[in-house]
């Protein structure tokens, strides 16, 4: 049983956001943690008296304020491990998640330094939006990075990313997590006129009404973290 340990926070106004890509048994790759130390965070996440809340509820709180202890989990790509071993967890738990889509990549494979991996299936991804826990967003069509092509080829990738989910899920899809947390001003402006209201790079901090909306923070957890780095990232924004 863990005990309940209260971090210290000097801000009230401030929420934080959790970034993983997979939960699975995978040593080879650093991106991927077991389920059994994702269990353990969101058990300290449960025991640190945080709220985890889903991105439509810290869109609004960033208008006004941030709670303390508010929380937002996230996963980025899209991966099938998502399906077969964080849902169950998530759903033991209630907590909410978003996972942010390469949607080029659904139904087949997604490239990865360790290999090809299994991408979530259409059929998988409704059953978790339809369980009212986990909300899907676009990461673009190809994980392409969006500083390195075109603005006509950026700007094709966030369209076909968001219309394809959009289409397939039968909702809107205002959120976005830039491809290797890359992005310039012409970028937030492609995302802005899409219809994109809050976009998250790869910086690790907290999210206040001040952060900028188009490039928000997040804090990424991976196989290093350890539980006393991933304390560290609860109490104060990032590892120290």
């Amino acid at each position: 049983m863990l005990r309940r340990v209260l971090v210290p926070w000097k801000q009230k106004t401030r929420g934080l956001v959790l970034a993983y890509h997979s939960v699975r048994y995978a040593p080879e790759d650093v991106f991927s943690i077991t389920p059994e130390a994702f269990e353990r965070q969101c058990e300290m996440i449960r025991a640190d008296g945080f709220t985890v809340v889903p991105l439509s509820t810290i869109e609004h709180m960033l208008a006004r304020e941030v709670p303390a202890r508010t929380i937002v989990i996230t996963f980025d790509d899209g991966r099938r491990d998502n399906y077969e071993y964080a849902f169950p967890i998530l759903k033991r738990f209630g907590y909410h998640a978003t996972v942010f889509s390469i949607t080029d990549c659904i139904g087949g494979s997604i490239p990865t330094s360790s290999g090809p991996v299994p991408a979530l299936s259409v059929d998988q991804m409704k059953e978790m939006q339809q369980s009212g826990l986990i909300d899907f967003e676009p990461h673009t069509a190809s994980h392409t990075s969006l500083t390195q092509v075109p603005l006509s080829e950026a700007r094709e990738q966030v369209s076909r990313s968001k219309s394809t989910l959009e289409r397939m899920l039968s909702k809107p899809c205002p959120y976005f997590s830039y491809p290797h947390g890359k992005y310039s001003g012409d970028i937030q402006k492609i995302l802005a006129d899409s219809g994109i209201r809050l976009a998250f790079s790869t910086a690790s901090g907290f999210v206040t009404p001040q952060s900028d909306t188009l490039a928000l923070e997040r804090n990424g957890v991976d196989r290093t973290t350890t539980g006393a780095e991933f304390r560290g990232i609860l109490a104060h924004g990032r590892i120290r």
